[in-house]
């Protein structure tokens, strides 16, 4: 038995020494003795190209290339739905609710009568001021009258003015044909050629012409001032007739009033829309929003165009403008997806939420939209720039001061090379500076990876990354 155990021993012994004396007898055969490689087992990079032993010890690394174009700045906000515009309907006036043509739901358009309160005073008040007016149209037509008499007036007062002189010049020649006939009969009188009786009876003649030319020239006087009185009482007409026109207009403003304050009867919508609530029913008292601090009589939304509200954090404010295009998404209407643009954005920050109010006209045509629907809004607040990107799980450690780290495969080594980063979205890079599109990246670097480490390539799909 003690034999058996000795030979055992002996034959391990032998076999261990046998197997490290052909280890090392491998290790010591040159590599130019392998057999040539044949094109299928060639390395895919012949720039990758390396020993036997190199291979053994390489890491195994998935590559990109960059990828031109860059990242769009863009952000995924809450947002919400608004009708564009929405009115409370209050009645002007006090009344009975005589008639209510809507209900909750019903669509109208503008201008449409929804709902008619009863105001009998008010009508009789119209009937009333359209005949005062009636009445001072009448006045003035009497004073227009009026004044059309008095001009008439005046111009025979002083054609009776021009009749009056032309009698003063007819005296006038009266006169000097007297006094020549007169002083010629003195003349023979005093040659005793004619009796005196005749020049007694030529100076009567002469003295009843100058009495009749002292007549003509009251006359004259008297149509002057019948002349002045007419023309006093055309001006006076005038004035009447001016005031007669101004209480027109005064009685017109006064009906137009109470036609007004009738209108004010008629409920209706302002707009195109859908009638969102309903406070009062038929034979109700509705009191004035004057005098009263009650309800809306109703609520109409327009409906044709609503008002997409987001608020933006202030990270991103520096970037948003009125016309950034959007894409919106409501939770409730899914697979629709609504392009538009920011119409007006606040610029003014919220300071209790840090926050900038900006809105979007979203068209509604087809009624898909209502008023607090709630949804995802994504905005690019940037265009993307001429750059190249990378996926982000390319990056090794922390990004410091825009600048990071990534391998670039050369040579079949792996060499840390640090890069310009701009934008990054979470799941790609722009790299702005420091790669060109033609070189090769480490994709999701392995653990143990290190600058000037060497690497066995495969490409990213290759690799199932």
């Amino acid at each position: 038995m003690l034999k058996f155990r000795m030979k055992y021993r002996t034959a391990l012994v032998f076999a261990f020494v046998a197997g490290f004396a052909g280890l090392l007898m491998l290790r010591l055969i040159p590599t130019n003795a392998a057999p040539p490689s044949t094109e299928a087992n060639r390395p895919l990079n012949s720039s990758q190209t390396t020993t036997e032993e190199g291979l053994e010890n390489a890491i195994r690394v998935a590559t990109i290339s960059p990828q031109s174009g860059g990242v769009i700045r863009s952000t995924k906000l809450p947002c919400s739905a608004h009708w564009y515009d929405s009115a409370d309907l209050f009645a002007k006036v006090s009344g009975y609710l005589a008639q209510l043509n809507v209900d909750i739901g019903s669509r109208v358009k503008a201008g449409e009568l929804l709902a008619l309160i009863d105001i009998p005073e008010l009508e009789q008040d119209v009937v009333l001021a359209n005949a005062a007016l009636q009445h001072q149209l009448a006045a003035v037509s009497q004073f227009e009258a009026r004044k059309k008499s008095a001009v008439a007036e005046f111009h025979a007062a002083e054609a009776a003015c021009v009749k009056a002189e032309a009698d003063v010049h007819r005296w006038d020649a009266e006169i000097l044909f007297r006094e020549k006939e007169y002083r010629r009969l003195q003349a023979l009188s005093q040659a005793n050629s004619v009796q005196e009786a005749l020049v007694d009876e030529k100076l009567f003649q002469l003295q009843s012409v100058q009495v009749g030319k002292r007549s003509a020239e009251t006359a004259v006087l008297f149509a002057k001032q019948q002349a002045l009185a007419a023309g006093a009482r055309v001006e006076l007409s005038e004035a009447d007739l001016a005031v007669a026109r101004m209480q027109t207009k005064i009685e017109d403003a006064k009906l137009k009033k109470s036609q007004l304050y009738a209108s004010f009867s008629k409920i209706t919508s302002p707009y195109n829309g859908v009638v969102t609530a309903r406070r009062f029913h038929p034979g109700e008292f509705i009191q004035a929003a004057d005098k009263s601090s009650g309800e809306a009589l109703l609520t109409v939304g327009r409906t044709d165009l609503v008002r997409v509200v987001v608020h933006i954090p202030d990270r991103d404010v520096p970037y948003a403008d009125a016309g950034d295009p959007v894409e919106i998404e409501f939770d409730t209407l899914p697979g629709h997806h609504f392009q538009g643009e920011l119409a007006r954005v606040a610029y003014s920050e919220d300071m209790r939420t840090r926050t900038m109010r900006a809105e979007v006209d979203l068209p509604n045509d087809k009624n898909l939209i209502v008023d607090q629907m709630y949804g995802q809004m994504t905005i690019q607040l940037q265009a993307a720039a001429e750059s190249l990107t990378l996926p982000a799980v390319c990056l090794v450690g922390d990004l410091k001061n825009g600048q990071g780290n990534v391998f670039v495969v050369r040579n079949g080594t792996a060499q840390l090379e640090t890069v310009t980063v701009g934008l990054h979205d979470g799941i790609r890079v722009e790299i702005l500076q420091g790669l060109s599109p033609d070189d090769v990246i480490v994709i999701r670097p392995p653990t143990g990876l290190s600058d000037g480490s060497t690497v066995q390539v495969e490409t990213a799909a290759a690799a199932g990354t």
